[in-house]
């Protein structure tokens, strides 16, 4: 049912972005005059289609849908056409029209990230306030002297409600910067400002979250190890743990807090253990074996349970933002600008070598994304969905052969010398830009396969 779910939401979220995609080139092309073919969502041969009554272009419905296209009359150069149908015809427009049409695909998903940021800010985003937990010492936030329990309220001048936020802000000022401006509020004292100096050049090629490596933790309140929810067919429901359990021990060790269980969890894939538990008024010992889960950086156990709720003692470090229609627009618009020159800079990063290639994610790991952003909230699944956008956006404007941006390449530099790129330079382009596109789509592939 989960798998399902997560490739329900994943092709909802894809045929959204890829049908705006395509909308963006089919308008401008319609409003440049050139006859559109065919308009599709998705590769292969259609499974649905039919005929514009009005403007004759045949609307499919694909398949495979990792893309679509827009097929436009004229597009190969050299195809030959009636004067009356070069009227119609893509190539037989001026580089300017041509540019506008390659053009409008990404600037579609641009607009999309805008409108979906503004309605995600209008209806109010939720978030968990940033209170720092431990500090791990020898650390760059151990260096300047921040404690557990602080609140951190900006980072470089810009202000911050929740944990996501916070590590958006110090990751954009990681790319920039080796020091990191944190402002908190203290317990019984007024706002303090510490410099964190990232002393690790390398920062960016660990597979380890910035926040752990700069060594914050996130506060967690004191709450006993009582079981939620028990995932279907997970290590803990086949060893009998049910909703409601306590444990109390793990291995003789005395447990206390969930935190203490978790520890010992995440500490033991693989390993079976000997879990005692409070049931109503009797105690029960369980075998379980935690299920061996790969992150980023290493291996841990997962028992398939959640805390349980009804302590509320997770309220108060709930916030949630929500701004005007107008004050949306700003925010939307200044967001975007920050994802968008943050997607820039790390890929610049990745280019160079500065950044760990373990941060490329295909389509698995984005499929798991949109199901757990999606079951986070709406707001969270808007965040992400225009998160994909603004990415397909950029991907699709990188000067590769055989992407919008090779093709926006070519007529820029038609427009500049004033002839036509020559079409043995552009196959040979179209070659570089597979071999290009096909080795980051394995490497994709392959980060997305070990994570599972």
């Amino acid at each position: 049912m989960n798998i399902l779910l997560t490739i329900l939401i994943f092709l909802f979220t894809l045929i959204i972005l890829v049908a705006v995609h395509e909308c963006g080139h089919f308008w401008v092309a319609r409003k440049m005059g050139v006859r559109v073919l065919r308009f599709a969502i998705g590769m292969g041969s259609p499974i649905f289609k039919f005929i514009g009554k009005k403007d004759k272009t045949e609307y499919a419905l694909c398949p495979i849908p990792l893309g679509g296209y827009v097929k436009m009359l004229g597009e190969d150069s050299g195809e030959k056409l009636s004067k009356k149908d070069q009227k119609e015809s893509f190539s037989h427009k001026s580089v300017w029209a041509r540019i506008a049409i390659v053009s409008a695909g990404p600037i579609a998903n641009f607009i999309l990230a805008i409108f979906v940021l503004w309605l995600m800010y209008f209806i109010g985003i939720s978030g968990i306030k940033p209170i720092i937990g431990d500090i791990a010492i020898n650390t760059p936030a151990y260096s300047a002297k921040l404690q557990s329990e602080d609140t951190i309220t900006h980072i470089n001048n810009k202000k911050t409600h929740s944990w996501s936020s916070t590590q958006l802000l110090i990751l954009e000022q990681a790319l920039k910067s080796d020091k990191i401006k944190i402002t908190v509020d203290r317990k019984n004292e007024q706002s303090q400002e510490f410099i964190l100096e990232i002393k690790n050049k390398d920062i960016l090629k660990e597979s380890q979250n910035i926040l752990q490596q700069l060594g914050i933790s996130v506060w967690m309140p004191k709450i006993k190890a009582i079981i939620g929810e028990v995932s279907e067919n997970s290590p803990a429901a086949i060893g009998g743990m049910l909703s409601g359990d306590t444990v109390i021990k793990i291995n003789e060790v005395k447990i206390d807090l969930w935190q203490d269980m978790t520890k010992i969890i995440q500490n033991n894939p693989g390993q079976e253990l000997s879990i005692m538990v409070q049931r109503n008024k009797n105690i029960k010992t369980l075998k379980i074996t935690p299920k061996i889960h790969t992150t980023k950086d290493k291996i841990i156990g997962r028992m398939g349970v959640s805390i349980a709720t009804g302590a509320n003692k997770f309220d108060n470090l709930r916030v949630k933002e929500s701004y005007s229609m107008v004050d949306s627009l700003t925010m939307a618009l200044d967001k975007t600008y920050q994802l968008t020159t943050l997607t820039f800079k790390m890929l610049g990063k990745l280019i160079t070598g500065n950044a760990d290639l373990k941060n490329v994610s295909g389509p698995i790991t984005i499929a798991v994304y949109a199901k757990q952003s999606a079951m986070m909230g709406f707001d969270h699944y808007l965040f992400f969905v225009a998160l994909i956008s603004l990415s397909l956006g950029i991907l699709n404007l990188l000067p590769v052969p055989i992407l919008d941006g090779g093709h926006l390449m070519f007529y820029i530099i038609e427009a500049i010398k004033g002839s036509p790129v020559s079409d043995k330079m552009q196959i040979i382009g179209q070659k570089i830009g597979i071999l290009l596109l096909g080795s980051l789509m394995i490497l994709a592939f392959y980060n997305d396969i070990v994570r599972l």
